[in-house]
């Protein structure tokens, strides 16, 4: 967890992050941009939407593997 933190806080510091995750909630908790690939390829890229926590939204399939640029 302190991890996680400290990347939140590296990343109000203007760093830049190249995040590769299964993980939906990680790519839109640090990245503001992603690139989902599929077999290695590029198949969506595109914003991250931000979204208010207290929306309640459909589940989604996390895809296979989701690279995220912030």
């Amino acid at each position: 967890m302190r991890k996680l933190v400290k990347i939140a806080e590296m990343r109000t510091n203007g760093m830049s992050l190249i995040l590769v995750s299964h993980s939906r909630d990680q790519v839109n908790k640090f990245c503001d941009h992603f690139v989902r690939l599929e077999h290695g390829k590029e198949i969506e890229s595109g914003v991250i939407k931000k979204t208010n926590p207290s929306d309640k939204q459909q589940p989604v399939n996390v895809p296979s593997v989701m690279a995220a640029v912030s």
